[in-house]
């Protein structure tokens, strides 16, 4: 991410904006205003400091043109770093809705605006890049299927008209969707039927899970890397569900073992079993201790600990290794649909 991404913020809204979008009684509800740029890190008057933990803005720190690029290749975020995992379920976190750039985009004798928006936490150091891009098209779609079951709470909401011929382009009427579908977001996220809608997840996360699982299916380790992750960080932010959070970290798994990076890989499922715990009904729970424990063979990790407990659940399950699912045939058959 570049310096440059900074000039393209909206500055933050006033009142009198806010109206357009959304009433009077509900400007409290909104998050407050952050900075972007690149790795999440705090700020402070004196300049970028990522140790200094101040509740208030988020920025993102310039890319370490000295990366490697295998780092580039498989982001690093809080997992990977050492922190564990949460999946959120019991709270609402505080998000910014924040789009960081447009880009016009062709196909055949048509153009469309493409929004790249970034989620991001506002109350904490957010380690977890986030990034969804979506069409006009895309955000009316989400207020009419989330208009079909919370239509008191989207009367409130008027969403920018659809308009005709060039002024579709103008760097104006862009600017002005932009704010107006941050405002969108930041609002209708604070109900609980929204955030639990298959419309709301099918906005933010599941293109690119179904995606990924389609690359996994195919072989495409790599490609489902990176829309693993992204997907990760938003279901998380966004307060999916557990089960659905532990399916997409066993197909991280999958990925990561399948390029060779099995530190990355005993690391994600140790969070995946952070969050099965002592499920024995989930058909997660023998695959990432049998996986677990071929990583930590390989980077020469301690792994008693993990075959014992792993000889436990197959003795109160009834189920043995060599007949439970792999983490790659849960993947590849967690959507049917075939998104190649």
């Amino acid at each position: 991410m570049s310096l440059k991404l900074l000039d393209k913020l909206s500055p933050p809204c006033d009142s009198d904006d806010l109206r357009r979008v959304v009433c009077d009684d509900e400007l409290d509800s909104l998050p407050h205003s952050m900075g972007f740029n690149g790795r999440l890190v705090m700020i402070n008057e004196n300049g970028y400091h990522s140790l200094q933990r101040q509740k208030g803005e988020v920025v993102f720190e310039e890319e370490d043109e000295s990366s490697d690029k295998e780092e580039l290749l498989f982001p690093v975020d809080s997992i990977s770093r050492g922190y564990s995992i949460s999946s959120y379920t019991d709270q609402r976190q505080q998000l910014r809705f924040e789009v960081v750039s447009t880009r016009i985009c062709e196909e055949g004798n048509k153009k469309h605006v493409v929004y790249t928006m970034v989620v991001v936490k506002t109350e904490e150091l957010d380690n977890d890049k986030a990034i969804v891009e979506r069409r006009y098209s895309d955000f009316i779609k989400l207020y009419k299927e989330l208009k079909k079951i919370a239509p008191e709470l989207l009367s409130k909401v008027q969403m920018p008209k659809k308009v005709i011929g060039k002024r579709n382009f103008d760097s104006e009427v862009i600017q002005e969707r932009s704010r107006d579908f941050e405002k969108f977001l930041g609002f209708v996220y604070s109900t609980d039927v929204v955030r639990r809608a298959n419309a709301f997840k099918e906005f933010f996360y599941f293109p690119d899970l179904k995606r990924a699982c389609s690359h996994i299916r195919g072989g495409r380790f790599v490609d489902s890397l990176r829309l693993l992750l992204n997907a990760l960080h938003l279901q998380q932010k966004l307060g999916d569900g557990t089960k659905e959070i532990v399916a997409t970290l066993g197909s991280i798994v999958v990925a990561y073992e399948n390029t060779g990076h099995y530190k990355e890989a005993e690391q994600y499922a140790a969070a995946a079993l952070d969050l099965v715990k002592h499920n024995v009904n989930s058909a997660y729970l023998i695959p990432l201790l049998s996986t677990r424990a071929e990583m930590c063979w390989r980077i020469g990790k301690a792994k008693e600990d993990i075959e014992q407990q792993l000889n436990q659940v197959q003795k109160v399950s009834g189920i043995e290794v060599e007949n439970a699912c792999t983490l790659r045939e849960l993947a590849v058959n967690r959507y049917e649909e075939n998104y190649e």
